[in-house]
């Protein structure tokens, strides 16, 4: 097996270790592929594959508010997903960055796995804006993020930088499909809205989590080892 991503704090190694694998950097599957040339057959998908496309896609399904995480996430995808930047915290809305939002080149989305990572996703944006200020970037944060969050925005806020930043949390607006992606375009618009932190809170259902546990077990990301 070839593997890529592989990590002990987000995939426990009782699901892998009886494999006997190669753990390649993502950056080194095209030239492996290259290298490795052409199969007799193409291998099967495995079954986990399409339970969670099938639990991810529910989602899509709903455009109306609260809206489920993976119907939020598709937005990103479709405004961020190509060239832009998708930064996450740990916590919910980093979990549903991590599992479902769909990106087309390296380096367009940013999920820690470690618990005390707080901050990581507002540092991220603000890098890469003031690299590229024209770039689209969002940092998606949990509600109570604070702590290391709010001391990244603090210092960031004196490079003459804007932090666009989402918060998922129960007391935000319930905005359906089409409100989300107007406010979002907004949001992580380039150029617009000064410097520092520029925060919209949305509140997201919780039901579709249930569902995802269900196919794909318990949360392990971001918990003690």
């Amino acid at each position: 097996m070839i593997a890529a991503g592989l990590d002990g704090r987000e995939v426990p190694a009782r699901g892998w270790d009886p494999a006997k694998a190669v753990t390649l950097a993502p950056g080194a599957l095209g030239p492996a592929a290259q290298a490795l040339g052409r199969t007799r057959g193409r291998p099967g998908l495995p079954p986990l594959r399409d339970e969670l496309a099938r639990v991810t896609q529910e989602g899509w399904a709903h455009d109306g508010g609260p809206l489920p995480p993976s119907r939020v996430t598709r937005t990103y995808a479709q405004q961020l997903g190509s060239g832009g930047l998708v930064a996450a915290d740990p916590g919910v809305a980093g979990y549903w960055v991590a599992r479902t939002f769909a990106t087309t080149a390296l380096g367009g989305a940013v999920v820690p796995s470690r618990p005390d990572a707080a901050g990581l996703a507002a540092a991220c944006v603000a890098v890469a804006r003031r690299r590229s200020p024209d770039r689209p970037a969002l940092a998606v944060v949990t509600a109570g993020a604070g702590g290391l969050h709010d001391a990244v925005v603090e210092v960031v806020a004196g490079w003459g930088v804007r932090v666009p930043v989402e918060r998922w949390t129960p007391d935000g607006p319930a905005l359906d499909a089409a409100a989300h992606a107007d406010r979002l375009a907004g949001l992580v618009e380039g150029d617009g809205g000064g410097a520092g932190e520029a925060t919209a809170d949305l509140a997201t259902s919780p039901d579709q989590l249930a569902r995802m546990i269900e196919v794909a077990g318990e949360v392990v990301a971001w918990t003690p080892a």
